[in-house]
């Protein structure tokens, strides 16, 4: 019983047993590409789409979001300009599907990293000050993605495991539904 349990919550990824038509796996292998193309961006959202803040994490080795987003306008020019410049893999990939669809309709690199760089003070009075990476236990990233009613959000990390999944609400500062953690 515990195999079929578990057979289902993977084979499934977060969508739900017996409703998973391969978009988990096309999900996860499309991430599989993407490691190996990180400059990749996805096409720009049409013109007015609600542009919406997450806050996103890790805490205690696993990704966290913050359950509200906030409604930021504008749009995400500088963020795909960032993306497609990128020529490293990142730490995590967010997928989002818009609405009830099945394809993916946006996609952001994310790399909520636990280190801040900091000016630490020495005992030394030649160099009282050095400058180095400072390891904090909780450190959020703001990831600014489009808002589509009842889009679905996934996190991946780099080797492909899913990290959690989420759906909008009807409206931009609705809290988000987690779907991963749904019996």
């Amino acid at each position: 019983m515990k195999q079929v349990v578990a057979g289902c919550v993977l084979g499934a990824a977060f969508v739900g047993c017996g409703k998973d038509d391969g978009s988990a796996a096309r999900r996860i292998a499309f991430v599989e590409r993407l490691q190996h193309q990180p400059g990749r961006v996805a096409e720009a959202p049409p013109p007015g789409t609600e542009v919406v803040l997450l806050s996103v994490g890790v805490v205690n080795g696993e990704l966290r979001v913050q359950p509200t987003p906030i409604p930021v306008g504008g749009s995400l020019r500088m963020e795909r300009a960032l993306a497609r410049r990128r020529s490293d893999p990142p730490a995590f990939w967010l997928l989002l599907v818009a609405g009830e669809g099945d394809g993916l309709d946006y996609w952001s690199p994310l790399d909520p990293s636990p280190r801040i760089r900091a000016n630490l003070p020495t005992d030394t009075e030649e160099r009282p000050h050095v400058d180095g990476l400072v390891a904090v236990p909780e450190m959020y990233v703001a990831l600014r993605v489009p808002f589509y009613p009842k889009g679905r959000l996934y996190f991946y990390a780099a080797d492909g495991t899913p990290a959690g999944s989420y759906r909008f609400g009807a409206a931009a500062a609705q809290p988000l539904i987690r779907l991963d953690r749904q019996r």
